[in-house]
């Protein structure tokens, strides 16, 4: 195996153990059956790109809120193509502005950006 390969397995078992509680189970955590856990514990870990803080979260956050589980159709690809998006992306604010689903007042409001400056 190539050393890519085997980071990938070691990080699908963690993904795994993590998606599972072990050692911590939660009644009801459909991921408690292997056969259901490995396929999305591999997908995480494939998409993580061998990032152990990206698979782990994912993983005990999907393992802890999950009512039923994650279904992931044959058709996928076991990876998602970097220019493929994760979901799809919400309308665009000037898309919504034309359609004026806005009111005046928002279309005036400045928001901040994240460093705390208004926009110029």
């Amino acid at each position: 195996m190539q050393p890519r390969a085997l980071e990938e397995a070691d990080l699908a078992a963690y993904a795994q153990a993590t998606l599972q509680l072990l050692g911590d189970a939660r009644s009801g955590n459909p991921y408690a059956d292997n056969r259901v856990a490995r396929p999305v514990a591999a997908r995480t870990a494939r998409l993580a790109d061998g990032n152990f803080l990206v698979a782990g979260p994912t993983s005990r956050a999907r393992g802890l809120r999950d009512m039923n589980t994650l279904v992931l159709p044959s058709s996928w690809p076991a990876h998602a193509p970097a220019h493929a998006p994760a979901h799809a992306p919400a309308p665009r604010t000037a898309d919504r502005l034309a359609a004026g689903r806005l009111r005046d007042s928002t279309r005036r409001r400045q928001v901040p950006c994240a460093a705390g400056r208004r926009p110029l």
